[in-house]
C-alpha cells in the first residue's frame, strides 16, 4: 500500500471546502447561463394556439363577396359598385385613414360593408371568405383551364409576346382578346407599376380597378357564390375549412397526377396528331402559371415548384385557413413568410438594412414572380410562420403594406404584391439589400423610407417576430 504523510492528508483536506465551493459556484452559474439561454429563445405560439369564434365568420384576413338573398350571382354593374365599397375596407386604407381606430373599424367593417351594399339594392348580401380559400379557388380555375385546354395559357406565356408579336402591341392585344374569349380564360397579364417617381410602388389602390382584374374578381365571385352556397355575412369556420379541403385536394392530387405520368407533356404539334378517342391527358405549352408550379418537377421543370404533395405541405395550408379566420385577424393584418425564422433580421450587418418580404396571403405572386412567393419559401425545410401586425399599430410599424387586393397580388410582379420590412431612419435606399437585387422593380425604393431611428426600428421587429405564429 501507499504510505500517504499526515502532513499532506492534513494539507488536503484543508482544500476540500474551497473546492467544493468552487465547484458549487460553478455549477450555479452554468445553471443560471442555461436558463437564461433556454428562456432568452422565443416561445412561438403555433396554430393550434389560434382562438376562433363561434358561429358565422364574418370578418378577418380576406375577401368578401356580394349575392342576391336567394343566393344568386349579381349582374357585372352591381358587382363593379359593390367592388369599389370593398376596395375602401382593405386593411391597409382603414389603417391610412383611421391610425388611432383602426382596430375597432377593421373588426366592425362587415357590417359597414354590408349597410353600403344594400344602399345598392336592399336585397343584396355579402359573405367573408379567407384569404387562403379565395386564392386556392382562382389558382385551382386557372389549373382546371389548362387542364381542359390540354396547354398552358398562351396569354401569360413571354414568348409569345417578346417573339411572336415583337413591335406589334396591337396585334398582341388582339390575340389576348381572342384567347380570352375562346378559353374563357382566367388568367391576366401582370402589373408592375413601378415607376420611380410612384413612391408607392405598386401600392397604387386604383390597380384593382383594372379592367382584368374587376373581370377575374367579378366571375370569381360568381363562382364562389355558386359552389359554396354562402349565408348571409359568411359561414361557419367548419364549412369554409370543408371547402378549402376540396380545394387542397384537388391540388394534391393534381400533383400525384403528374408525378405518375398521369398528365403528359407534349407538343403543339402533337395535341394536333392526338385521335379525339385518346383518353390520355395531354398539356403542352411553358411552364409557366400555377399550372406548372403545382405539378412535378417530372411534368415540367421549374425552379420555384409549390406543389402540394405531401401531409406537411396540407397542414401548412389548412393552419393559414386557420390565421385568416382566427379571433386575432379581427383586428389585426396577417404577415406570412417561409425561412429560418431565428436568423430573420432587418439588417445583415451593423449598418446594413435588409428588407424582409412577406405576403399577405400564401400565394401571392405565384403567377408572374414566384420566387417571391410565401409558399414557394415554406415549401422547403424552412419554418413557415405569419406575423400578426395589429392594424393601430400599422403605420408606425416597420412595415410597407401594398393596399391592393388578392387579385391584384396574385398576378403582382416585382414590388408590387410584396410585405417588405423598411429601412431606418437617414439609410441610404439604394443601398438596402433585398434578397434578389435584381428583381424587377427593385431599383425603386421610396417605399422603403422610414422616420424610425435604427435602434427602434430593430426592436419593433424582434417584438413583432417574438408573437409569430408557426403554420
Amino acid at each position: 500500500m501507499f504510505n500517504i504523510s499526515t502532513n499532506y492528508k492534513n494539507s488536503f483536506c484543508e482544500l476540500l471546502p474551497s473546492m467544493y465551493t468552487v465547484a458549487m459556484a460553478t455549477t450555479l452559474f452554468l445553471g443560471i447561463y442555461a436558463i437564461r439561454w433556454l428562456t432568452s429563445k422565443p416561445s412561438y405560439k403555433s396554430a393550434n394556439d389560434l382562438e376562433l369564434k363561434s358561429g358565422i365568420i364574418n370578418n378577418g384576413q380576406g375577401e368578401y363577396v356580394v349575392f342576391s338573398n336567394n343566393n344568386q350571382p349579381v349582374e357585372k354593374s352591381t358587382f363593379e359598385k359593390a367592388h369599389h365599397i370593398f376596395a375602401q375596407y382593405y386593411p391597409e386604407q382603414i389603417a391610412e385613414r383611421s391610425t388611432d381606430s383602426a382596430e375597432s373599424e377593421y373588426a366592425g367593417r362587415y357590417e359597414e360593408i354590408k349597410k353600403a351594399v344594400k344602399k345598392i339594392d336592399p336585397s343584396l348580401e355579402v359573405a367573408f371568405i379567407p384569404r387562403t380559400l379565395y386564392e386556392l379557388t382562382y389558382i385551382n380555375k386557372c389549373i382546371q383551364e389548362d387542364l381542359e385546354h390540354k396547354s398552358t395559357c398562351c396569354v401569360i406565356d413571354p414568348s409569345v409576346r417578346h417573339a411572336v408579336f415583337r413591335d406589334n402591341e396591337e396585334g398582341f392585344n388582339e390575340f389576348i382578346k381572342k384567347t380570352r374569349v375562346e378559353r374563357e380564360c382566367w388568367h391576366a397579364l401582370p402589373f408592375e407599376n413601378v415607376n420611380p417617381e410612384n413612391k408607392n410602388c405598386g401600392g397604387d389602390p386604383s390597380i384593382v380597378y383594372r379592367d382584368d382584374i374587376v373581370n377575374i374578381a367579378y366571375r370569381l365571385n360568381n363562382d364562389i357564390v355558386k359552389r359554396f352556397s354562402p349565408k348571409p355575412g359568411g359561414l361557419t369556420y367548419e364549412e369554409l375549412a370543408s371547402y378549402a379541403n376540396e380545394e387542397i385536394q384537388f391540388l394534391n392530387n393534381y400533383y400525384e397526377k403528374t408525378d405518375k405520368g398521369d398528365v403528359q407533356k407534349c407538343s403543339y404539334d402533337f395535341l394536333k396528331k392526338i385521335n379525339s378517342t385518346d383518353t390520355k391527358n395531354y398539356i403542352a405549352g411553358e411552364a409557366v402559371g400555377p399550372t406548372a408550379l403545382f405539378a412535378s418537377k417530372k411534368l415540367f421543370s421549374h425552379a420555384h415548384h409549390m406543389g402540394i404533395c405531401n401531409d406537411h405541405h396540407i397542414q401548412i395550408v389548412k393552419n393559414a385557413l386557420k390565421a385568416d379566420c382566427s379571433k386575432v385577424a379581427q383586428t389585426s393584418i396577417m404577415l406570412y413568410r417561409g425561412a429560418q425564422i431565428s436568423k430573420d433580421n432587418v439588417f445583415l450587418s451593423v449598418n446594413q438594412v435588409y428588407s424582409l418580404s412577406f405576403g399577405t396571403g400564401l400565394f401571392a405572386g405565384c403567377f408572374w414572380d414566384p420566387g417571391a412567393s410565401a409558399f414557394r419559401y415554406m415549401h422547403e425545410s424552412n419554418t413557415a410562420y405569419a406575423i400578426p401586425v395589429p392594424l393601430n399599430e400599422l403605420k408606425s410599424s416597420p412595415f410597407y403594406v401594398p393596399p391592393s387586393n388578392t387579385i391584384a397580388q396574385l398576378i403582382g410582379q416585382g414590388e408590387s404584391f410584396h410585405i417588405r420590412t423598411l429601412a431606418w431612419k437617414g439609410f441610404d435606399l439604394k443601398n438596402i439589400y433585398m434578397g434578389n437585387i435584381s428583381a424587377i422593380g427593385g431599383h425603386v425604393r421610396e417605399h422603403l423610407r422610414s422616420e424610425i431611428p435604427e435602434q427602434d426600428l430593430k426592436r419593433k421587429f424582434e417584438n413583432y417576430k417574438a408573437k409569430a405564429i408557426l403554420l
